[in-house]
């Protein structure tokens, strides 16, 4: 019920008989008048259900607590799956830098055991051609490595040096910039 009526509009008198004529089938009110058009007086007879404009209210408010409790729940489970992915793409950013890390280095290596065979074939001493090849494969593979930890060391980079340690499983290293050994 809705109307721009000051006053009452439905009370006892218009809603009971109606119910008798219903047979038993509930009737459900809702006035959103303000102020009121039905009669506070009707919510007394069987049957009927009267809403108003605070009952909306408080459906409302349950319904905005419940929604606002499941924004937190939906909140927790993005959190949590957004952390999922970061690490899933951090994964992923390993893997190709490793992909990349393998392609430049088996280049290196097809070309010095290309030039090795090279020599073996010219009948040159397999026991100094080996030692060669391992020499020049161990200069190739270190001599980027090698450049960035001497820059580090110059720029007082302590991070690099801890992280070069890591990666190639050193137990000590010199800390260049401290001028002491770092124990791990």
């Amino acid at each position: 019920c809705a109307t721009s009526a000051m006053h009452i509009v439905l009370g006892m008198k218009e809603i009971a008989p109606a119910m008798e004529r219903r047979y038993g089938r509930r009737m459900f009110i809702i006035d959103i008048s303000f102020p009121r058009n039905v009669a506070e007086e009707v919510r007394g007879i069987p049957g009927v259900e009267l809403c108003d404009l605070s009952a909306l209210n408080v459906v409302a408010s349950e319904n905005l607590e419940r929604r606002r409790m499941e924004v937190f729940s939906a909140e927790r489970v993005v959190r949590e799956e957004m952390g999922l992915l970061s690490r899933r793409l951090e994964e992923m950013r390993a893997a190709e830098l490793l992909r990349l890390v393998y392609t430049k280095y088996r280049g290196m290596k097809d070309r010095e055991v290309g030039k090795a065979l090279g020599r073996l074939r010219g009948n040159e001493d397999a026991e100094e051609v080996l030692e060669d090849l391992a020499s020049s494969l161990m200069s190739r593979f270190l001599a980027d490595p090698t450049a960035a930890v001497k820059s580090a060391s110059r720029q007082g980079d302590g991070g690099l040096l801890r992280s070069t340690k890591e990666l190639f499983a050193l137990e000590e290293i010199s800390d260049v910039s401290a001028g002491k050994d770092e124990k791990a």
